[in-house]
């Protein structure tokens, strides 16, 4: 009786143990590009942010730059 209960344990455990992992793999399946698309959101975010900052100061650098050669001109 016992090497039967023995080895009907070790295949509830294998199966058990196989079925989490196949559960584990489909939730990461599902839930890892939801990470991946939330990555790439991040990234876009911080380049748009980067670019606008740039973009500010290279116009508020050449407005500066136009007020002083009209400045300039008018003395």
């Amino acid at each position: 009786v016992r090497p039967l209960t023995l080895s009907l344990r070790l295949f509830a455990n294998t199966v058990a143990g196989e079925t989490l992992l196949a559960t584990f793999i489909t939730l990461t399946v599902l839930i890892f590009p939801v990470f991946v698309l939330g990555f790439e959101m991040a990234v876009g975010l911080l380049q748009a942010f980067i670019f606008t900052i740039l973009a500010t100061v290279y116009i508020g650098t050449a407005v500066k730059h136009a007020e002083h050669l009209l400045h300039d001109h008018h003395h």
